[in-house]
This record gives C-alpha cells, sequence and structure tokens, in this order.
C-alpha cells in the first residue's frame, strides 16, 4: 500500500479545519492524519503541521 506524500497530508489536515464545528468525525479524521504524519514523518513533522494548521496560515490553506 502506497503511503500518502507529506504534502497530500497536509492538505488533508486544512480540508478538514474548515469542517471542525460542522461535521462530527472532522477531529478524528484530524486526529488519524496527524498519526500517519508522525509514524512516516516524525513527531517533530506532525507537530509542526499541527501549528501550521492551527495558525490558519498552515500548508496549502488555499485549498
Amino acid at each position: 500500500m502506497a503511503t500518502a506524500s507529506l504534502d497530500e497530508l497536509r492538505r488533508t489536515l486544512c480540508r478538514y479545519r474548515r469542517l471542525i464545528g460542522r461535521k462530527p468525525y472532522a477531529s478524528q479524521v484530524m486526529g488519524l492524519v496527524l498519526s500517519q504524519i508522525a509514524k512516516v514523518y516524525g513527531r517533530r513533522e506532525a507537530g509542526k503541521a499541527l501549528k501550521d494548521v492551527g495558525r490558519g496560515t498552515g500548508f496549502h490553506d488555499e485549498h
């Protein structure tokens, strides 16, 4: 099974961030994506992705 690229995973985080509060599953999906980033790319990268998305200035915010 192919692993999603870091770029794809970060885009997914940005997409689901916008759904928090509107869709009950959004936070669970974000947790799963962050777990995948940590597993494949390391905890530091997962923390950076979360910080970027939390600021709203995150990676691929335009998608």
